[in-house]
């Protein structure tokens, strides 16, 4: 029985998706460890679980730290696990670096699109998609890229003079020498991904190609299809609802059995966008408020019910929300195109109306959103109560998008029951040989 280590990020999506695939990977006969700096996986399903912060050696190594520096200590963890392989969330650089100056194998997991550059894709954080209106030229992309480029370069310069080689690829420099690397051999630094991109490590995209634009993956490529969590809330780093499971029982009970012209609406915007909000909620309040929907909303944890004033009797907000358990009922969910959301309405086949942040990748899986005809794509600037509402209206009625998302459906699920990451893991074993 071949042996993986697997190494999350912290982000509780990430940790989600870790989880799925080490179960589908436990299912093709792997033998499962998981190393990290948070969540006890030894709680799931039984797996192994190593707690190891490597932040806490790369922190310390700075521009006058010695060269002479003793063994890392995840080597010493790793040569008492002997792995057969290592599987790194590409977001995890001082696992990634440390793990390159072992003698064991690596490869790469990422729950991003794709981050290199490609004529047919733009950056990740642009709502751009490729021949769709006059930003989808290919001209309009290679611009995209090379702002994109540019900012990078001066953002990282401005970072290097203001924190006087403290910055944090000063920082991985020094620990990548630290560990006997040179950091430039094993990274690409102008692609989408802050700050760097690895060279020759093979990645497997936890998404599924049919999601993406038209075009061919590298070849250290392989998408895997999504990694769908469908006992999350009981997993151990989860919030819980303040709520009692009865009441909301009894609330989505109620939803099960209403009348056919009943609607219920769900919103939700994650947990990670740290800015203040609060105005576009108060729009949702007004859009909805009015209507004879049924309308919950997962607050998360950025925002009290207290503060969106006077809630109308058919709107119920939620701090943590069984969110599989809603959709499962849901006629429409207005969220923010975070991935884990996307897949979970496509499971369910529930029509989205998506009005991303500007951070990370969300503006790139909406546009991939509206280019599959997934739901429709709104403006939290510019959107009236009455968009909003129209929006919402125009998604569950849209046979297109309702048979799209059906088709969408089906082939996350070819993923799942062919254990595309297991074959993907066995096609990396037999090229090494």
């Amino acid at each position: 029985m071949k042996h993986l280590v697997i190494i999350p990020d912290r982000v509780t999506s990430k940790r989600l998706s870790a989880v799925e695939m080490a179960r589908r990977l436990s299912d093709a006969g792997y033998r499962i460890t998981f190393i990290g700096k948070g969540g006890d996986y030894s709680q799931i399903d039984k797996f192994d679980y190593f707690r190891f912060d490597p932040e806490q050696t790369s922190t310390t190594t700075d521009s006058e730290s010695s060269a002479n520096e003793p063994v890392h200590p995840l080597h010493l963890l790793l040569e008492e696990l002997s792995p057969d392989l290592l599987v790194i969330d590409i977001e995890m650089h001082e696992f990634v670096l440390a793990a390159l100056a072992s003698k064991f194998p690596v490869i790469l997991f990422s729950v991003f699109f794709n981050m290199r550059k490609h004529k047919s894709m733009p950056p990740l954080h642009y709502d751009i998609a490729p021949g769709m209106g006059v930003t989808g030229f290919a001209f309009t992309i290679e611009l995209a890229w090379l702002r994109f480029r540019l900012s990078k370069f001066i953002s990282n310069q401005r970072e290097k003079f203001k924190r006087r080689g403290k910055d944090k690829i000063s920082k991985l420099e020094n620990y990548a020498e630290m560990l006997g690397l040179r950091l430039a051999d094993h990274v690409v630094f102008y692609q989408w991904l802050i700050p760097f991109l690895y060279c020759d490590l093979p990645v497997l995209v936890l998404n599924p190609i049919e999601m993406e634009f038209p075009f061919h993956p590298h070849y250290l490529i392989s998408y895997v299809g999504p990694m769908i969590c469908s006992d999350r809330a009981n997993l151990p780093f989860i919030p819980k609802t303040v709520e009692s499971g009865h009441d909301i029982e009894n609330l989505l009970d109620s939803y099960r059995q209403r009348r056919e012209e009943q609607r219920l609406i769900y919103c939700s915007f994650g947990c990670f966008f740290g800015g203040n909000d609060l105005k576009f909620w108060q729009k949702l309040v007004e859009a909805l408020g009015s209507t004879g929907w049924d309308v919950i909303f997962a607050l998360g944890n950025r925002l009290k019910a207290e503060v969106l004033g006077n809630i109308p009797s058919n709107i119920h907000c939620l701090q943590f929300a069984p969110q599989m358990d809603i959709l499962s009922v849901a006629d429409c969910a207005v969220i923010h195109a975070g991935m884990t959301t996307v897949y979970e309405c496509i499971l369910w086949e529930v029509p989205m109306v998506v009005y991303p942040f500007r951070v990370n990748d969300q503006m790139g899986t909406a546009a991939r959103v509206v280019y599959h005809r997934l739901g429709l794509r709104g403006s939290r600037e510019k959107d009236s109560p009455a968009d909003i509402r129209n929006h919402i209206e125009r998604a569950i009625n849209d046979q297109a998008i309702k048979e799209d998302i059906g088709r969408m459906r089906n082939q996350i699920e070819t993923y799942r029951k062919k254990n595309v990451v297991a074959d993907a893991v066995k096609r990396i074993f037999e090229a090494a040989r």
